[in-house]
C-alpha cells in the first residue's frame, strides 16, 4: 500500500482523530469502547488504519472531505471509491479486503452505526460481488532456484560482488532459506541468534515461537545439508563484517545496522529478476516449495503443508500451481504404459481390421 494514498493519521478530520484515540486508548474496563481495538494485533491495527486514510484520501481529492469521513460513507462514494482503487491496478480480491477492513475501521471509529451495507453491496456478500480470479503464477522447481543459490554463494566467496561478497553470502543465506523452507518474510525478519536459529551437532535448527507465525502455531525444522555450508559462511565470514558482533538479529545489511522486513524482502525481487527475468516476492517462494512438492509425489503435498506452518486444504487451495499439470502427467504416464503393454495386441487387431474393411483391388482383366 503506497503511503502517499492514504492520509497519515496527524491530517485526519477532527472527529475522525478523536474517535481513533479513544477506540485505541487501553480500556478501562471489560466492555469500555476501546476493548475491541484492544484485542487486535498491532499489523492488524496499523493494517485498518492505513485503509481508513485511503478513504479519507479519496474524500479529500475528490473535494468530499469538509467534515467526518464516517458521515461520509454512502453507497455512491463507495463506488467511486472502488472505481478509484481499481484505476490503480488493485484486482477484485484486494477490493474486497479493502472493504471488509474499511468496515471493520469504521466499527472502531463509530462502534453504535451500522455500516454492514458495506459487506453486502446491493444486498449481496461482497465476495460475490467482486468474485476473486486468482491469477497464473508460473513457479520454478526448488531445485533448478537453489542452484541458482549455490552460484551466488560461490561468486560471494570469491568477493565477485557488492560490499567484498559478503552482500551476495548474505543473500544466498536468505535465498536458500526462502527456498527450502520458505518462511513467510515476517517470520525471516525477526530471526535472532541464539533464539530461532542455532546449531546443534552440526546441523542448524529453526524454532518460530507462537508470537512469530501467521497462525500463531509454533513451527520448528532443520536445515538440509547443503543449506548448512551457505549458513555456516555468511555467520563467520559476511555477517561479522556487517556489524553483526553488536547484536543478535541474524540479518544485517551493508551500512551496520539490522535489515528490516523492506529491507529482506528487495532481496528476493533483486535476485529473482537477476535469475529469471521476473521479479518475484518472498511468498512465490512458498508456492515454489509446494508446487515442486505435489510434481515430484502427490503425497508430499502434506509435508509442504507442514513447512510452510498451514493446514493441508490452504496448501492445496491457494498455493499449489501444479494439480491440474501433475494429474495430466500421472494420467498421460498410465496411458503411456497400457500402449507400450498392449502394442502387440493393437497392431495384430489393426492390421485385422484393415484386411477385412479394405476395398478389393481390381485389375484389368477383372473387368471382363
Amino acid at each position: 500500500m503506497k503511503p502517499r494514498l492514504s492520509l497519515p493519521l496527524a491530517q485526519w478530520p477532527v472527529d475522525d482523530l478523536q474517535a481513533w484515540t479513544r477506540a485505541t486508548t487501553p480500556p478501562d474496563s471489560l466492555f469500555d469502547a476501546g476493548y475491541a481495538a484492544s484485542r487486535l494485533r498491532p499489523r492488524s491495527l496499523q493494517i485498518l488504519l492505513e485503509v481508513y486514510g485511503l478513504w479519507l484520501h479519496y474524500l479529500q481529492r475528490q473535494g468530499y472531505l469538509d467534515t467526518s469521513g464516517m458521515g461520509l460513507v454512502t453507497p455512491e462514494r463507495l463506488d467511486g471509491f472502488v472505481a478509484d482503487q481499481r484505476s490503480r491496478g488493485n484486482n477484485n480480491g484486494t477490493l474486497a479486503k479493502r472493504l471488509g477492513n474499511l468496515h471493520a475501521a469504521l466499527k472502531l471509529l463509530a462502534p453504535g452505526r451500522d455500516f454492514s451495507f458495506i459487506l453486502r453491496p446491493g444486498g449481496v456478500p461482497v465476495s460475490r460481488a467482486l468474485p476473486h480470479r486468482p491469477r497464473r503464477i508460473d513457479t520454478v522447481p526448488t531445485q533448478v532456484l537453489f542452484q541458482h543459490v549455490l552460484a551466488l554463494h560461490q561468486a560471494g566467496l570469491a568477493g565477485n560482488a557488492y560490499a567484498k561478497g559478503y552482500a551476495a553470502l548474505r543473500d544466498a543465506a536468505v535465498l536458500g532459506i526462502l527456498v527450502t523452507l520458505a518462511p513467510r518474510v515476517r517470520s525471516l525478519s525477526v530471526m535472532r541468534l541464539g533464539r530461532h536459529i542455532r546449531k546443534v551437532e552440526g546441523v542448524y535448527l529453526f524454532t518460530f515461537e507462537a508470537e512469530d507465525m501467521k497462525e500463531h502455531d509454533p513451527l520448528a525444522y532443520p536445515a538440509t545439508e547443503a543449506l548448512t555450508k551457505v549458513l555456516d559462511d555468511y555467520l563467520t565470514l559476511a555477517r561479522p563484517a556487517m556489524g553483526g558482533d553488536g547484536t543478535d538479529m541474524l540479518w544485517m545489511g551493508t551500512r551496520n545496522a539490522a535489515m528490516d522486513i523492506r529491507g529482506l524482502t528487495k532481496i528476493p525481487l533483486r535476485r529473482t529478476k537477476e535469475w529469471l527475468g521476473v521479479a518475484h516476492g518472498p511468498h512465490w517462494f512458498r508456492k515454489c516449495l509446494t508446487t515442486t512438492a505435489v510434481l515430484q509425489a502427490p503425497e508430499m503435498a502434506l509435508d509442504a503443508a507442514a513447512v510452510l506452518g498451514h493446514s493441508p486444504q490452504v496448501s492445496l487451495t491457494h498455493y499449489n500451481q501444479a494439480n491440474a499439470a501433475a494429474a495430466a502427467g500421472r494420467h498421460n504416464e498410465r496411458i503411456a504404459k497400457l500402449r507400450r503393454k498392449t502394442a502387440g495386441v493393437a497392431e495384430r487387431a489393426f492390421a485385422e481390421r484393415l484386411r477385412k474393411h479394405s476395398p478389393p483391388i481390381w485389375s484389368a482383366r477383372d473387368a471382363w
